[in-house]
């Protein structure tokens, strides 16, 4: 009986043992890093982008703000392309290119602006980098418009 007990017990610790072991493989296979680099004109601005959203000085970004970008990839895989922060905001991208040649990829915006004027951000992936940029409304200015017409009707 004591037989039993002792295979009984040595069951019940390898079947906990090996339940517990980490996995060590991954079927959905391992993602390498992508190559290529950012589309850009002569002047170094982005080409093609798209700026989309509304910037307001104080607000938040959210997902409706957001910059797309084309990327010339040379090798498919993993990415990550982001731009440096600029009065508050910034943008980033993350995903996998599954094929080489021209991808435009979307750059999602964060942060919040802190003063109406015009943003040159600098995008950035695998060492290449393109400029764009993202100009926010100036603030409605409140004045007497009969002062304003006044003004204007004083000068020579």
């Amino acid at each position: 009986m004591k037989f039993f007990k002792a295979i009984f017990f040595l069951a019940i610790v390898g079947t906990l043992y090996t339940s517990c072991q980490k996995e060590t493989s991954y079927e959905g296979g391992a993602t390498s890093i992508s190559s290529g680099s950012l589309k850009s004109g002569g002047s170094g601005d982005c080409l093609p982008s798209n700026v989309n959203g509304r910037y307001k000085v104080g607000v938040t970004l959210n997902t409706s703000n957001y910059i797309d970008v084309t990327v010339n990839v040379t090798t498919a895989g993993s990415y990550v392309v982001k731009s440096d922060t600029v009065n508050g905001i910034y943008f980033r991208g993350v995903g996998v290119f599954q094929a080489t040649g021209n991808q435009v990829i979307r750059l999602t915006g964060g942060g919040r602006p802190t003063l109406a004027q015009l943003n040159e951000l600098t995008i950035k992936y695998n060492g290449s980098i393109c400029k764009i940029g993202i100009m926010q409304p100036l603030p409605k200015q409140n004045f007497n418009s009969m002062a304003a017409l006044q003004i204007v009707q004083d000068i020579p």
